[in-house]
């Protein structure tokens, strides 16, 4: 549906910039559940992950160890594009 509607989209945010942070957030989600089965598949578990525009940019053993690593690598103006998930694994 992305695709079928991206022009609205951009038309949305062009709108209301506010709305880009939503959006990265939620392609986060998406990415989140293609990333958690390649990383379950390679045998890692409950370990933290960041996504900046659809990339893994973060990885530790705790949500805080995490955003503290956002914090220094991810420039302002894109960290709350971030998308931050939990891998529980099997």
């Amino acid at each position: 549906m992305r695709l079928q509607y991206g022009g609205k989209i951009d038309e949305l945010i062009k709108k209301d910039s506010s709305l880009l942070t939503v959006y990265h957030q939620e392609m986060g989600k998406v990415h989140a559940r293609t990333f958690g089965r390649s990383l379950s598949e390679i045998g890692l578990r409950n370990a933290w992950f960041a996504i900046v525009e659809g990339e893994i940019v973060a990885g530790g053993c705790t949500r805080a160890e995490v955003e503290r690593i956002l914090d220094e690598i991810v420039p302002v103006e894109k960290r709350d594009f971030a998308y931050v998930f939990h891998l529980k694994g099997k």
